[in-house]
């Protein structure tokens, strides 16, 4: 059997606490739930190599290349790019402990299904990321930032914090240096804002925010609802186009709508590696919250 070439991708899952949690870590479960056909298509695919075809059931494979290996996903890592192998063998054990959560899982509050009947919970972001979901995202930006309204007046509150807080998104466009992160050489960036005070934004200064860390905490969830909330319905609203090539970062968003419902953060292979949540300014602290409740950014929230 010819190994599954996993996608090079930022995963993602949402903290809602659960054995199949405790069990693995999101970089051992990713290439299982995010294969064709999620685990369900990795044990019928599986069933071929621990089988031999005729029942026998094969050594383990001792070399990493060999073609037997079932599962392969790469991740950004401080090194850059790195792939790695699952031998066949441990691929079937993950593969199995995960459909033995499946129908738990399936009914858990945390799953969004994706049409995996289950494990809805875990995401993922295709790398590298798309000029044209930039562009997308952007987009809705400057619609968000036009206001108006249809528009509910707190979506405003990342792009706020990230010019208050002096967010410049240097350390996510050092990633565009030919590494594969990223399809565009350069950021997009757009003025954005009400007709006096408009002000240069880029796709780095958000993604540094939403995907630069290995935690989403709910105090950015709960400061950002409105913004979570609004995406998918603005980009929508513009035209289809702009909806196909946004919806990738809608997928992310909603998940991190789901997780501020269930009042847990998210958990990511971060973009910018080796990065923590603490190195973004924590949204919680007590004067950036007084001056966005000020606002009323934090209405229904």
């Amino acid at each position: 059997m010819r190994a599954d070439r996993g996608v090079v991708a930022l995963d993602w899952h949402v903290g809602y606490d659960c054995s199949f949690k405790r069990r693995f870590t999101l970089a051992q479960v990713a290439p299982v739930v995010h294969a064709p056909g999620g685990p369900a298509g990795v044990q019928e695919r599986l069933g071929e190599v621990v089988s031999g075809g005729g029942g026998q059931e094969e050594a383990p494979a001792t070399d990493p290349s060999d073609a037997g290996n079932a599962l392969t996903r790469t991740s950004p890592t401080e090194s850059g790019l790195v792939e790695t192998v699952i031998p066949r063998l441990e691929a079937t054990r993950r593969t199995e402990a995960a459909l033995r959560f499946r129908r738990t899982c399936r009914d858990c509050p945390a799953n969004g299904d994706r049409g995996r009947e289950g494990f809805g919970c875990y995401g993922s972001l295709s790398m590298p990321i798309a000029e044209a979901s930039e562009r997308a995202l952007i987009e809705v930006i400057v619609r968000i930032m036009e206001g108006g309204d249809d528009v509910d007046a707190g979506a405003t509150a990342p792009i706020r914090h990230i010019w208050d807080n002096g967010v410049c998104g240097q350390r996510v466009g050092a990633l565009r240096r030919g590494q594969g992160w990223f399809e565009g050489a350069a950021p997009v960036v757009a003025r954005v804002g009400p007709f006096l005070e408009k002000r240069d934004f880029s796709s780095d200064q958000l993604f540094e925010v939403f995907l630069g860390s290995s935690k989403f905490p709910l105090e950015y969830t709960v400061l950002f609802r409105a913004f979570l909330s609004e995406f998918s319905r603005l980009a929508a609203a513009m035209n289809a186009q702009v909806a196909a090539d946004a919806a990738p970062l809608s997928r992310f968003f909603e998940d991190l709508l789901r997780a501020h419902d269930l009042g847990v953060d998210v958990h990511l292979t971060p973009l910018v590696p080796g990065s923590t949540a603490e190195d973004v300014e924590d949204p919680s602290d007590a004067d950036e919250t007084a001056q966005a409740m000020e606002l009323g950014l934090m209405e229904g929230t």
